[in-house]
């Protein structure tokens, strides 16, 4: 079978018959134009507009020849004639979409390096020099001739080399001459952004524009995973680990330059679609491509926990990349299979499975209407392929009894399937080899990109009480425009669920008070961080807010203020981004983090960047829940309120609670002689087991008279007392002269009023103290959380969690009921959803 020039695999047939993509799609454009603004998510529109900046680019470069003309002293010279503007309208159509890119003939490479010549004869350009070069002769130039000389060579210079990487990258297999080049058109446009960045557009040019740096970025990040497939180093300045911080780094940039809402009328239909919403998939399905890698490594290696978390991650992350990518874009249906292979590596229900099978099978013609024949079809077919097999062969299964809905399938029950996720594109690309005439220049790109684009996320929908009663409903397309034509920033991102789960209160009182509630999804702020909640710590206060002890500030109030998740957005506040302590801390996407914020009881939060602790590697985010709001009182009052020493007797009440048992560990780790309260022999032990010298079983025992005993009647340099109005006059008998008192809980009830000749008789320090007044500056924060991390990280610090409630009014209920009872020894967590584990 012929195939078409430049495009492998593809027959012949399909170009005399005008069935190539954007064919097909040309002759949908009177359908599309007839829906208006429903066809604005159309992958259509996409490739129409590349084609026609392409075929532009195509047709100059048929026009360039060789001439002779006469010289100076009448010799004949040789010379070229053509119009100098192929690179522009080339460049313009692979950036858009590369999979635009064709050969029309088999001189064209010819053609194409005389095109080059010619116009970067004519506009004196850098193209055959390096990137330090033009750094250094473009601003002299600019003051000698100005911009009409420079910008057209500036133009020149690094489309050329971008079409140059495309080229080495795609028909030669020469990733590292891509990304080489890549690199050196990054490196000149970030140089001219910063220096030019005053200059109007029309003077420096669109080289400069950030949708244009954007464009070369995802050229390079694909570029990247085809040279990792050859080698797992492909250059010696990045590993993996790399290019998922890059792909981040892309997602983030993305969004924050997103177009504001009225904006968008000055851009084509295709344009949001190639410039924002398919670089941020692009970007998340990297970021899946990292996890399948670890994964595969990760099973070599016999580590099957650690694999499993990764699978599961990997599918995650193709669902949020789908949900931005047409419904009728081939990788919507391709990345929606490999998601699917992932998730017969990790294991699931084959009820799930089956309905994204289902999904795909719909979703099919409409993307094959568009890229039937396209460059990635033969990997796309095999994938679906696989997953048509799936669906068939275990719909068979539940229909003759052999397995059923609920049961768990991994990929060795699909013992069917003709491979593996191992065999897949997305875990080990399979390309045709190099045509070395020049007639295959793209595949090898296509094939990388393919790894990087889609799956659709989809919701698992109730139908009925059929069996089969799970199906599959895409979520609302993201670029679904509003009626004045704009797209807002929220639907360029990604679809978030309308609203999200709470528990709270409406009314103060007892547990009863406590409901499920349903709110809309958090409106963020400009200096905010949008985080998707795993766990929720269970203090204390939550008790005081829930009876009323502290007014809540408005009902519905949130209870907790302490959880630990994963970032979703990033703040867009310039002033926040340049922030020398914002950018110390590190966020990214994908990343783990902490925060304290009051009413956070829910599935998602949105709050100030300065309230968020990142979480480093080596510590879960169950860990760190239990760690972060107890963690911090403990080090801040044996800092602040009162400074711990060596030799020092301190006493803590509740010692075998969450705080208590981290107060007793630092305390004795300072060589302090630790004291403590508590209700029975068993917490009594489990107290002296975390660094305890003495306990007092207060309910058996006269603490005053134990505590006098303990310290030869001089009493402790310092109480920590959490319990509150129970235990406070007895306090300030126990205490000895110049002791500092610390009250800083109401277990049992707030403490009167205190009249202040109370303290005189010792020169007693009373102190009220709250974390939140001790750690009310990010460098206070990054000061002790470094301390935390530190402590917990080397096991300095033994972190013990009671248990894990459900997230629900019933777990909460259960959780305040447990906590007041004093039935616990150290943290309750509510979990929310899984933990990523370090």
């Amino acid at each position: 079978m012929s195939t078409v020039s430049g495009l492998t695999g593809i027959p012949t047939e399909a170009k005399d018959n005008k069935q190539l993509p954007w064919d097909r799609a040309l002759a949908m454009k009177d359908e599309l134009l007839k829906d208006g603004e429903k066809s604005l998510g159309s992958s259509a529109w996409v490739i129409i507009a590349a084609y026609r900046d392409f075929a532009e680019g195509l047709e100059s470069v048929s026009m360039v020849k060789r001439i002779l003309h006469k010289g100076d002293k009448e010799d004949e010279e040789m010379g070229w004639e053509g119009k100098p503007n192929a690179l522009t309208s080339l460049s313009n159509g692979i950036l858009r979409e590369p999979r635009v890119f064709h050969i029309p003939s088999e001189d064209w490479v010819e053609k194409f390096n005389e095109q080059v010549t010619f116009e970067s004869t004519v506009h004196n350009a850098w193209t055959l020099s390096d990137a330090a070069t033009l750094q250094k002769e473009a601003p002299e130039r600019l003051r000698a001739t100005g911009w009409d000389d420079v910008r057209p060579a500036l133009s020149t210079t690094v489309r050329a080399w971008i079409l140059a990487g495309f080229i080495a990258g795609g028909g030669h297999r020469n990733s590292q001459t891509a990304m080489d080049y890549y690199s050196r058109v990054l490196s000149v446009l970030e140089w001219g952004r910063s220096l030019w960045k005053d200059v109007p557009r029309e003077q420096r040019g669109s080289i400069f524009d950030a949708t244009f740096v954007r464009g070369v970025k995802r050229l390079f990040l694909q570029t990247f995973i085809e040279a990792y497939s050859e080698n797992s180093s492909p250059n010696p300045e990045f590993d993996i680990n790399d290019l998922a911080e890059m792909a981040r780094d892309l997602l983030v940039d993305t969004k924050r330059q997103h177009p504001e809402d009225g904006e968008n009328a000055q851009y084509d239909p295709g344009f949001i679609t190639s410039f924002f919403i398919n670089p941020m998939a692009e970007s998340m399905s990297i970021i899946g491509f990292v996890h399948i890698r670890k994964a595969l490594q990760l099973k070599a290696q016999g580590d099957t926990k650690a694999a499993l978390e990764q699978f599961g991650e990997a599918s995650s992350w193709y669902a949020k990349a789908g949900a931005s990518f047409p419904v009728d874009d081939e990788k919507h249906i391709y990345f929606l299979g490999i998601a699917l292979e992932a998730l017969w590596h990790h294991g699931f229900k084959l009820e799930t499975l089956l309905s994204l099978c289902e999904g795909i099978r719909r979703d099919m013609p409409k993307a094959l209407q568009i890229w039937e024949f396209s460059q990635m079809a033969e990997a796309r077919d095999k994938v679906l392929k696989r997953v048509l097999d799936f669906e068939d062969e275990y719909r068979e299964k539940v229909k003759k009894g052999e397995c059923q809905l609920s049961d768990i399938i991994t990929l060795e029950d699909t013992d069917d399937l003709s491979q593996a996720v191992e065999g897949s594109a997305i875990a080990n690309p399979q390309r045709e080899p190099a045509d070395v005439t020049g007639s295959h220049v793209f595949l090898a790109l296509s094939k990388a990109r393919a790894l990087l684009s889609s799956l659709s996320t989809y919701d698992v929908i109730e139908e009925d009480d059929e069996a089969m009663s799970a199906y599959i409903k895409p979520t609302a397309a993201p670029w679904s425009p509003r009626k004045s034509g704009a797209i807002s920033y929220q639907e360029l991102i990604m679809s978030y669920p309308a609203t999200i789960r709470g528990v709270g209160i409406n009314k103060t009182g007892d547990v009863d008070v406590i409901e499920d509630l349903t709110i809309p999804f958090p409106e963020r702020k400009p200096d905010e961080v949008l985080i998707k909640v795993h766990y929720i710590g269970v203090n204390f206060i939550d008790t005081y807010f829930r009876k009323g002890l502290y007014p809540p500030p408005s009902f519905p109030f949130f209870l907790s203020g302490e959880v630990t998740g994963t970032v979703v957005e990033l703040p867009t506040d310039e002033s926040v981004l340049n922030n020398e302590n914002y950018r110390k801390f590190g966020l990214k996407v994908g990343g783990r983090i902490g925060a304290s914020a009051p009413g956070s009881q829910k599935e998602y939060i949105s709050v100030p960047w300065n309230k968020v602790y990142p979480i480093p590697d080596g510590i879960s985010l169950r860990t760190a829940t239990a760690a972060i709001t107890q963690g911090l009182t403990t080090l801040t009052l044996l800092t602040e309120s009162y400074k711990v020493q060596k030799g020092d007797y301190v006493l803590i009440h509740t010692i075998a609670g969450g705080v208590g048992l981290l107060m007793s560990q630092v305390a004795k780790s300072r060589g302090a002689i630790v004291i403590g309260t508590t209700s029975t022999p068993a917490k009594a032990e489990f107290a002296k087991a975390h660094g305890a010298d003495h306990v007092i079983l207060y309910k058996d025992e006269d603490t005053v008279k134990r505590v006098a005993e303990i310290t030869n009647g001089q009493g402790p340099q310092v109480i920590y007392d959490g319990v509150g109005k129970d235990t406070f006059d007895d306090d300030l008998k126990i205490i000895r002269r110049k002791g500092t008192l610390v009250s800083f809980g109401n277990a049992s009830g707030a403490v009167p009023p205190v009249p202040l000749f109370k303290l005189t008789e010792k020169n007693i320090k009373l102190l009220r103290p709250t974390v939140a007044n001790y750690v009310a500056t990010p460098e206070e924060r990054a000061h002790y959380s470094t301390q935390l991390w530190k402590l917990v990280s080397s096991g300095e610090l033994k972190i013990n969690i009671h248990g894990e409630y459900p997230f629900s009014a019933e777990g909460v209920r259960q959780a305040h009921l447990d906590l007041t009872g004093g039935k616990t020894t150290g943290k309750l967590l509510i979990k929310v959803a899984g933990d990523a584990e370090a």
